[in-house]
């Protein structure tokens, strides 16, 4: 509501680059705070076609930026990079150092990490950080630093990828960069999973639901992380867990790139609560392969499958 008399007066003025980074502007806040994905990618579209008319760079990069975001969590991930490296070329062509490694971080997170392309996340994501260090610019080192305690974690890595994760909360926290102080937040508390220190696991966890719910934004984030929380309580025999709501999360689940990764927390929450709920488990983990599939989510397909071989031991055990 308070943008609307900004927009009518940049309409009536046909002041086409404010225009652009308004319409920016609202796309963002329909995908960062509504989840309403049709609004957002419509906003953003007119955004881009503005700035291409008005052949302003600034509002070329934003809106190109923005689109890609909002793509690549709606898991159109072609569209999505031909975004981004729109960007990309507009920041070289500025000899923009810290803008060359923002760009780089978003590729390296929103694309190449999640289509499983995780070598290439790696690299990209290390040379961000570099970028960002010579530069000196604490904006781009926040982000460099969790895209590439992301990319250490998709490769296995999981104490560099804490170690770089929390230099990177360390930034974004000085910054208020919630988007990524959540984000490390969520993927710190994978990484000390996959070590079994469950305590910091649900620490972190927690963490990131206190800054999507405080910031009131990207719900699906905040869901995906409270599904995690679950997981990590079954393991530890804590049966306070409510399954409904876990269900809640993935039937009302907007950011498609999250798709499969709640529903195989769900079915490890149910692989883990006795031989007696092992046939729903496989329902949730093919219901995670399936979405994975469909999307694209390369990353979170292998992870469902190492799932699914866990679930086939499970059984083998059970019927001998």
């Amino acid at each position: 509501q308070a943008v609307v008399p900004v927009l009518e007066l940049a309409e009536s003025l046909d002041y086409k680059r404010r225009l652009s980074q308004i319409y920016t502007i609202i796309g963002t806040y329909n995908y960062m705070v509504e989840e309403n994905f049709p609004d957002a990618l419509k906003n953003l579209e007119v955004a881009l076609s503005i700035s291409a008319e008005s052949d302003d760079m600034v509002s070329t990069l934003f809106s190109n930026f923005w689109s890609a975001i909002v793509r690549s969590v709606n898991c159109e991930f072609e569209k999505a990079d031909t975004h981004l490296t729109r960007a990309l070329e507009i920041n070289l062509a500025a000899n923009s150092h810290w803008g060359v490694s923002i760009i780089k971080s978003n590729l390296s997170y929103f694309i190449y990490f999640f289509k499983g392309r995780v070598d290439e996340s790696y690299q990209i994501s290390g040379e961000a950080l570099q970028g960002a260090n010579e530069s000196g610019d604490i904006f781009s080192k926040a982000m460099a630093s969790v895209c590439h305690g992301i990319a250490c974690y998709g490769c296995g890595f999981f104490e560099k990828a804490s170690m770089h994760l929390t230099e990177g909360c360390g930034f974004c926290d000085k910054i208020r960069l919630v988007v990524f102080h959540g984000l490390a937040h969520f993927f710190m508390g994978e990484a000390y999973f996959e070590t079994g220190d469950l305590q910091k696991a649900e620490e972190n966890y927690r963490e990131a639901i206190d800054i999507f719910e405080h910031n009131r934004i990207i719900p699906s984030w905040k869901n995906v992380s409270k599904s995690a929380i679950a997981k990590m309580k079954v393991i530890k025999q804590d049966t306070r867990v409510d399954l409904e709501a876990m269900v809640g999360y993935a039937d009302i689940n907007k950011a498609r790139i999250w798709d499969g990764w709640i529903r195989r927390n769900i079915g490890e929450i149910l692989l883990n609560s006795g031989d007696q709920r092992l046939d729903e488990a496989e329902g949730w983990i093919n219901k995670a392969i399936e979405a994975d599939s469909t999307n694209g989510t390369l990353f979170n397909l292998g992870k469902n499958y190492a799932l699914y071989a866990e679930l086939c031991n499970r059984k083998g055990d059970r019927d001998n």
